[in-house]
């Protein structure tokens, strides 16, 4: 078994009951030769002797011998099952045997005995595997059968005879690289409690995010901090800050820059409008579009923002020295023409209340003397009665 088991603590594992593909006895020593396995792994294969198990467990290794021989272009693609003879000749092995077995009581020596011959029938196996070493394993057998590498009296099973008839090369054995999940040499980092924190810029000098919506200038802003970052890196290479830890008062007092730097900093960073997120300069956009730039009061309720804040932010917003050039250009053209494409239409409906109000004002009762011309019955007027 073991498909699908995550096992945590096995060293021991026992095939009692072998599969034809070896695949799936591999996945489960797998399961106990896992990363972290730090204990000698013991594998056992039960196997009952002069049965089909033991035709199971031959064509098993030779599967692998060939996965690790000729796993290339898919040339055993037609050898994959077992044909009707080779099926029946392994279930008929060792028949007799099984109807002439008697009870018998198994003891300790037994099973070490039993163990002992499993041993040597494996290294007989193995020993087989080993002297098969072909390139084209079509007739790979270790029962008798024709052999299938040999034509008009030519043994092609050869790799030299093969390389002198064919012209082919042997591009060697293909070997995997071994790998040792528990090995001494794999020695794992482990920090050393003692050793001093690289010491890092302090917080409360660092930048906040400025996003172009916050009419930021960024790029003063970046410069400034850029010279702070040389002056700090500076200073710690010369060991100024060698026996202050991170939270010392220190660090919160630091000021790196000269008074006009400093005073710059604190004004560029004023100027900026960082309780503004993205819902809100969207809201903005949208409002000014709906209602017009100047609709302070109206802009507020949408955006969730105080009246004096719509209006500091709209200023600067809509200041050429300062929105239009803190704003990248295609950002900028986009909003500008969301927005005066909604005041224009804002105009169209105010001229025309204007208009209907002045048609109006000509009659002294429009409900009676005013009358519309129409041309479909869509456009009809209809009386009262009607």
């Amino acid at each position: 078994g073991g498909l699908g088991i995550n096992l945590q603590t096995a060293d021991v594992v026992i095939l009692f009951d072998s599969d034809w593909n070896p695949q799936a006895d591999l996945q489960a020593q797998d399961r106990a030769h896992r990363i972290g396995q730090k204990k000698d792994v013991l594998v056992f294969r039960l196997v009952t002797e002069h049965t089909i198990e033991e035709k199971v467990v031959e064509r098993a290794q030779q599967k692998l011998k060939l996965d690790a021989m000729v796993v290339q272009s898919g040339r055993l693609k037609e050898k994959d099952k077992l044909s009707n003879e080779e099926l029946l000749s392994a279930i008929r092995f060792g028949a007799d045997k099984v109807f002439k077995s008697k009870d018998s009581s198994i003891t300790d020596d037994d099973i070490d005995l039993i163990l002992d011959q499993g041993r040597k029938r494996t290294e007989e196996m193995n020993e087989k595997l080993k002297g098969a070493e072909k390139g084209d394993m079509y007739d790979f057998k270790m029962d008798s059968g024709m052999n299938t590498q040999m034509f008009e009296g030519v043994d092609y099973s050869d790799a030299s005879t093969r390389a002198a008839q064919l012209g082919l090369f042997d591009i060697g054995k293909r070997e995997r690289k071994a790998v040792d999940y528990h090995s001494n040499s794999v020695i794992t980092a482990v920090r050393d409690p003692n050793a001093k924190k690289e010491v890092k810029f302090p917080r409360h000098l660092k930048l906040p995010r400025m996003d172009e919506w916050q009419l930021y200038k960024r790029f003063r802003l970046e410069e400034i901090q850029e010279h702070e970052l040389i002056v700090f890196q500076d200073l710690v290479e010369k060991g100024t800050f060698k026996d202050l830890k991170r939270n010392d008062p220190v660090f919160e007092k630091l000021q790196l820059l000269d008074n006009i730097d400093q005073e710059e900093k604190k004004t560029l960073l004023a100027e900026g409008f960082s309780t503004w997120n993205r819902s809100h300069y969207s809201a903005f956009v949208r409002s000014s579009s709906k209602f017009g730039r100047d609709q302070y009061d109206r802009i507020a309720t949408e955006v969730g923002k105080t009246e004096a804040e719509i209006k500091s932010y709209s200023t600067a917003f809509w200041d050429p020295e300062i929105g239009q050039k803190r704003i990248n250009a295609k950002e900028w053209e986009r909003v500008y023409n969301a927005i005066t494409k909604g005041e224009d239409k804002l105009q169209q409906v105010i001229s025309m209340e204007k208009s209907t109000s002045l048609l109006l004002d000509t009659f002294e009762n429009p409900w009676d003397e005013l009358a519309f011309s129409h041309t479909t019955a869509r456009d009809k007027g209809f009386t009262l009665e009607e």
